[in-house]
């Protein structure tokens, strides 16, 4: 459990940096994606030979061209014949954790600089400064050797990191479209209000992160000697 943070203690920053910061180390959000390499990847709608085509003659190309000629290629250089109807491919299993890093943050020492934490006591309030989410992990796995009855996609280890670091940035491009950094963030805040709540604040206002929401609770603050529950 988190340790017992009390409103009456708040007489600088530190104290409220140190009991906030395990927060955001416990507060994280995994996506998991499976795809098949390459057909997934395929952009709709879209001739994957003639964009190839066009991109040998420098002609100009749409986003969704750009992207199936990069793919064409890709694929040429590993030797799958991705522009046949019959190639090999690969079941991938991505998972991407969103989190925090704080080293290099304000949040990351207690001593010195300015700090991300702002507290009026007679007004009750308490502002917090959020770093931004960001992919803190970020996994791939081969499926199709150990639970899919397909034949593995023979490439050598160049090819395979090649291929892999593409797969990367798609699902990353797409777990972020998919909102995976702003349910970090939101899970996150709930988890600090609650906290603060708790522990007496009545107006806890966020900023930072591209957000700032401001709270207030009919709570009344705790007096010298009251005591409540610590946060789990």
């Amino acid at each position: 459990s988190l340790p017992f943070i009390d409103r009456q203690e708040f007489a600088g920053s530190s104290a409220i940096l140190r009991d906030l910061r395990p927060l955001f180390e416990l507060n994280t959000v995994e996506y998991s994606y499976k795809s098949v390499f390459p057909y997934d990847f395929i952009p709709e709608a879209t001739d994957i030979s003639r964009a190839y085509a066009k991109f040998v003659r420098r002609e100009e190309l749409t986003r969704q061209e750009q992207e199936a000629a990069e793919l064409y290629r890709l694929c040429a250089e590993a030797g799958i014949r991705i522009w046949s109807g019959d190639y090999p491919f690969v079941v991938i299993t991505s998972r991407v954790k969103g989190g925090y890093q704080l080293a290099g943050s304000r949040w990351s020492s207690l001593d010195g600089g300015a700090s991300p934490i702002k507290v009026n006591p007679s007004l009750n309030t308490i502002e917090i400064e959020l770093p931004p989410a960001t992919i803190t992990s970020f996994v791939i796995r081969d499926e199709t050797s150990d639970e899919y009855p397909y034949p593995d996609l023979r490439v050598d280890a160049e090819s395979w990191k090649k291929i892999t670091g593409y797969v990367e940035e798609k699902i990353r491009q797409k777990v972020i479209e998919d909102g995976i950094l702003r349910k970090t963030e939101e899970l996150n805040r709930e988890a600090l209000r609650r906290i603060l709540k708790e522990a007496g604040w009545k107006n806890i206002v966020f900023t930072g992160s591209g957000n700032e929401l401001r709270e207030s609770s009919s709570q009344p603050a705790p007096q010298n000697g009251d005591t409540q529950p610590a946060a789990h």
